[in-house]
């Protein structure tokens, strides 16, 4: 009470002013005290679980109005057999050891298609060490956080069933497999499909629309996943606040001089692989990708009428070299191109065959540069290696294999690609077009030739050398 006026109870009597006891109360009160020691502990025990990893299941067994036993249990046997596995953490932790399947005791899953968390945590291990790295499309940690809190905000079906469909083709097949992953993949894709609305423009479903660009591709149907893309580019440009600043053709320059400054720029650890013994393989495709930019910047001047290209050959020539030297000698050999990203199948084909049809003989006896039949060797060699899990990469073999045939290149008796029936009976026009919506890898450069400014040539005289690039009067590497 208040220490002036004695306090009623169930074994008080109403009509007494001071406390009376019936028989064994103090009994009853050694219990009661018992009860709300233990009811201490256990608020306690679930006060620090709501500090910690343990939140999510705390939380939502009070939404359900489970009992404070209950969910103490709960807790008592979420400590049973936890183990983290994952890059991102064990994201089942909160229900292990519970012997329902977890739809039966959340009432409420990610995805329809598996329930099984080791699984899904194998899948999760895959996309966030072979894609994430490359395609940053969403926030780890807030899609992590989302994840196990059951929050809408950063994670969702939608997400969820595209990422596991990617995730697939990363498996790398065991004799002891007891799921299809080529099989599941579909099945996740299937899930996305049946769920997925395209009015629907919230962050998640435009992230998860990204990704299905990126199985569509993996699978060799880039023209149906196309739609996926420009559908993710659509509805991010109608929710960004920012303006697109388009840059005339002319800036070409200033375009080069802020990639190689960005290269400067980054730390010794990431940017001098070649100093370490093991590279991480998305720093490695980041800096293969930056030599398939300069190239890919340069491409469009290489033959365009009246332009003195014998400069920016030599520029487009080192960087073709260093990117297949990295993918030779670092990537391969460390961990082979089973995994590589279809953005690198792409991107490496596209340096093999512009190698064959600008460079297709080399002026030294150095081993480490390819010309044209060394390039489309090595390219065919690496598409065959991604060709286990991604049946895109048998198509740019194809479209390798014609590249060829319109290079000066000759290859020998034997070779895969010498042979026409080889592959090109497989594949056809109609294949070909889903793969790159377009029958070939080879991007539309005459689109950009025509926005190219009439005194560009005029111009790269003057202002190249600001930039590196020697005066168009000096011999070239490709000479």
């Amino acid at each position: 009470g208040d220490g002036k006026k004695p306090c009623t109870c169930s074994n008080a009597r109403a009509d007494m002013g001071s406390w009376v006891y019936d028989v064994h109360t103090d009994e009853k009160l050694m219990k009661y005290i018992h009860k709300l020691r233990a009811e201490d502990k256990l608020n306690d025990r679930i006060l620090k679980a709501l500090q910690s990893d343990d939140q999510t299941y705390v939380l939502y067994a009070l939404r359900n109005g489970e009992s404070l036993e209950s969910i103490g249990e709960g807790l008592d046997r979420a400590l049973v057999g936890q183990e983290s596995s994952s890059p991102i953490g064990s994201l089942d932790l909160p229900f292990g050891g519970c012997d329902c399947d977890e739809d039966q005791m959340l009432g409420y899953s990610w995805t329809n298609v598996v329930h099984d968390s080791t699984l899904l945590d194998h899948l999760f291990q895959l996309y966030f060490a072979w894609v994430h790295p490359v395609y940053t499309l969403f926030s780890e940690g807030h899609f992590v956080e989302s994840y196990r809190g059951y929050k809408h905000q950063h994670c969702s079906s939608l997400l969820v069933n595209a990422l596991c469909a990617l995730a697939c083709h990363y498996h790398t097949p065991s004799e002891d497999d007891e799921v299809d992953y080529n099989q599941l993949g579909i099945q996740f894709a299937e899930a996305f499909h049946a769920s997925f609305e395209p009015g629907d423009k919230s962050m998640t479903s435009i992230q998860a629309t990204a990704v299905m660009f990126l199985v569509g591709i993996a699978r060799g149907s880039g023209l149906r996943a196309s739609a996926y893309l420009r559908l993710a580019s659509d509805n991010i440009a109608e929710i960004s606040s920012s303006a697109v600043i388009e840059l005339p053709s002319h800036h070409v320059l200033e375009k080069y001089g802020r990639f190689v400054a960005w290269r400067m720029a980054l730390p010794r650890v990431i940017g001098d692989v070649e100093a370490s013994s093991q590279a991480l393989p998305h720093i490695l495709s980041l800096l293969i990708l930056y030599d398939y930019s300069i190239v890919h910047l340069l491409r469009p001047l290489l033959d365009l009428e009246g332009f003195p290209s014998m400069p920016v050959e030599e520029v487009a020539w080192t960087h073709a070299q260093h990117a297949l030297f990295l993918l030779e000698h670092y990537y391969r050999a460390q961990y082979t191109c089973r995994h590589q990203t279809v953005l690198q199948m792409f991107a490496m084909s596209s340096i093999c065959g512009l190698i064959a049809r600008f460079f297709p003989t080399k002026s030294t006896k150095d081993s480490g540069v390819k010309d044209g039949p060394d390039a489309i060797a090595l390219g065919f060699e690496i598409l065959q290696e991604s060709n286990i899990s991604f049946p895109v990469a048998g198509a740019i073999q194809e479209l390798l294999r014609r590249e060829v045939v319109g290079s000066s290149v000759k290859l020998p008796l034997g070779h895969p690609l010498a042979s026409p029936r080889s592959s090109h009976l497989t594949y056809s026009y109609g294949d070909l077009m889903d793969v790159c919506t377009r029958p070939s890898y080879r991007q539309p450069f005459w689109g950009v030739r025509e926005k190219f400014d009439k005194e560009l040539a005029e111009d790269w005289y003057r202002q190249s050398p600001e930039y590196g690039f020697k005066s168009p009067e000096s011999e070239s590497v490709a000479e």
